[in-house]
Parts: C-alpha cells; sequence; structure tokens
C-alpha cells in the first residue's frame, strides 16, 4: 500500500506531457519577444544588448513550449489574433533556437527597413542616434 501511494505522488508531481502549462503573459510573449528582442538591437552598449538578447531567447524558448502544449481549437483562435504574423512565417523549424533565430532575423530585417525609411543615407552616427531614440522612445530601459 505504501508504494502505490509513493508512486501516485510521485507521478502527481510530474507534469503530464501534452498538458497545458500556465505561462503568465500567455499568447501576448509572442509580442513581449519581439519588442526584447528589437531593444536588443538597438541597446546602446553591448551589456544591455545581450541582456536583453538573452531575455528575449529565455521568453521566446517558454513561449514556444507554452505554444506547443496550448493547442486546442479555442487557443488557435486566440493564438491568430493574439500571435505576430513573424512567428507564423519562422514556424516550424527544427529546434526552439532554429524558430527564435528566425524570428530574430525578421525582426532585424524589420529594422533596418524602416531605418532606411525613416532615414535614407543615414551616415553611422545619424544610424545610432536613430538607434538611441528608439531605445529610448520604445521604454527598453523597463524591460526587466
Amino acid at each position: 500500500m505504501r508504494t502505490h501511494t509513493a508512486v501516485l505522488a510521485f507521478m502527481l508531481l510530474i507534469p503530464r506531457v501534452g498538458t497545458a502549462q500556465p505561462n503568465p503573459l500567455g499568447w501576448k510573449a509572442s509580442q513581449f519577444v519581439i519588442s526584447v528582442f528589437q531593444c536588443s538591437m538597438v541597446a546602446p552598449d553591448t551589456i544591455e544588448q545581450e541582456r536583453l538578447f538573452n531575455m528575449g531567447m529565455k521568453m521566446g524558448q517558454d513561449f514556444i513550449q507554452f505554444a506547443k502544449l496550448n493547442q486546442t481549437e479555442e487557443d488557435k483562435k486566440i493564438m491568430n489574433k493574439e500571435v505576430p504574423l513573424v512567428w507564423a512565417l519562422s514556424w516550424p523549424g527544427p529546434s526552439t533556437d532554429f524558430i527564435l533565430g528566425r524570428v530574430y532575423q525578421q525582426i532585424f530585417d524589420g529594422l533596418v527597413n524602416r531605418q532606411r525609411s525613416e532615414i535614407p543615407n543615414a551616415d553611422k552616427e545619424k544610424a545610432q542616434r536613430w538607434g538611441h531614440w528608439l531605445y529610448q522612445d520604445s521604454n527598453c530601459a523597463m524591460l526587466r
């Protein structure tokens, strides 16, 4: 009897595969990851760039895990409303890091195109000032 009780208690502690896991941001985490990655690209120094990049990677890994575990029809409806298109264009992939690399690349390409349209023919100094402005305007320093 004790053996059965111990096994049952142990099994209750292990998360079941395919069981939805809570994520405080839920589907909105996909939007947050994009913001964090974008901020990492325009951060004023390498320490802040690395901090934000690592934050984006961790949150992105958590989001992908959340998305894989939440595949009901209701979840798919919510996902279609709340998850930016960049995720659909990057999914599926051979690994979580591969998917995040594709997301990061698309965000980078979008940021470069935005910069070129807002300040055509920018030299390095103007481009850096634009990045600094975007970092401040996006409240990137608040991302903790």
